[in-house]
């Protein structure tokens, strides 16, 4: 796509399968899913914290019945209502815990949002006569296929990335920098759905965006002025004694006793201002201990994510950092 202008001939060329049609040029973008309105159904309809997997598959299947009444030779486009803002399903986001309801769902649906996809593709291809092995060889190398599950990748990144954000950076939501960051993705994805005149407008001009923005960390000029605004409203808010290092000052934003952020971040938990109830490593003897116990879990957990592609159930984590505290009393380095 690097240095094509988006509607052009060739680009859409490109994207296509090859000897591709202008009748078919004009159902390409027609096919793929709408993956930045899940989850629940095309639309993110689905009341938060609902059945989403149950909703996305009774639309599928209503989907499917739809196009077989219609006949094999009628196309009918994938989402009709794809640039409505009702289907902006990041523009639903008000608090903390609904970007985590977001998150987690979208996780889980997405691989069902891009088999869905892909049978959509096979059926579409079949119907313009393409073979079996041409189907397969364009829906493992075609452009379109290619663009639209780094689109995928690339919003599951930007959801995590905006969750970690908050973990890590924010004791509070209004005002700030958290809160700078997704409203400016959620304007900006609002901004090119609306706006796009055509479905391949959305969808392209939609990958570009988050393509460029995983490049530049999610960051800009505007997100970064917002954390120094939050940064000088922290330092106001102070007592005078905090700024020259009396005890309340310096222990507002004291970090958890076992210093491993990234064992937080993984396991989504707040490493200022952590009581031990919080990090079960916290509760370690002393602080050389707590550190200790707190590598030993970061192992596990790090094999358990190589393996599995993600981070282990809250309750299997909490039996391992038990182990790991009693493994470092013990002056042992792993379980």
């Amino acid at each position: 796509m690097f240095g094509m202008e988006i509607g052009d001939d060739k680009l859409v060329a490109s994207l296509g399968p090859p000897h591709m049609t202008r009748q078919m040029a004009t159902e390409l973008f027609d096919y793929p899913a709408d993956l930045l309105a899940l989850p629940g159904s095309w639309s993110s309809t689905g009341p938060e914290g609902g059945d989403y997997e149950s909703h996305q598959t009774l639309s599928q299947l209503s989907d499917f019945l739809q196009t077989a009444a219609m006949g094999k030779a009628q196309h009918r486009p994938h989402d009709p209502g794809w640039n409505s803002t009702s289907h902006h399903a990041l523009g639903k986001v008000k608090t903390p815990e609904a970007l985590t309801v977001l998150a987690n769902d979208y996780a889980s649906t997405l691989s069902r949002a891009l088999k869905y996809e892909s049978q959509r593709l096979k059926k579409w291809m079949r119907t313009h006569h393409y073979s079996e092995q041409e189907i397969h060889k364009y829906e493992q190398t075609g452009g379109l296929p290619i663009v639209m599950r780094a689109t995928g990748t690339f919003y599951c990144d930007l959801l995590t990335t905006l969750r970690q954000t908050i973990l890590k950076h924010s004791s509070t939501w209004q005002g700030s920098y958290a809160q700078a960051m997704l409203d400016y993705h959620k304007r900006e994805l609002s901004h090119i759905r609306t706006m796009a005149g055509y479905r391949m407008d959305f969808l392209l001009s939609t990958y570009t965006y988050l393509r460029d923005g995983a490049r530049a960390k999610w960051t800009n000029q505007e997100i970064q002025s917002a954390m120094c605004l939050e940064l000088n409203a922290a330092l106001l808010s102070l007592p005078a004694g905090g700024r020259t290092g009396d005890r309340e000052g310096a222990e507002r934003r004291k970090a958890c006793r076992c210093q491993n952020q990234a064992l937080h971040t993984v396991l989504q938990v707040n490493y200022y201002d952590t009581a031990a109830s919080l990090c079960p490593i916290a509760a370690s003897t002393s602080g050389q201990k707590a550190r200790l116990a707190a590598k030993i879990l970061k192992a596990k957990v790090d094999g358990h994510v190589r393996q599995n592609g993600g981070a282990p159930p809250k309750a299997t984590w909490q039996g391992w950092a038990a182990k790991a505290v009693a493994a470092a009393e013990a002056g042992q380095s792993s379980i």
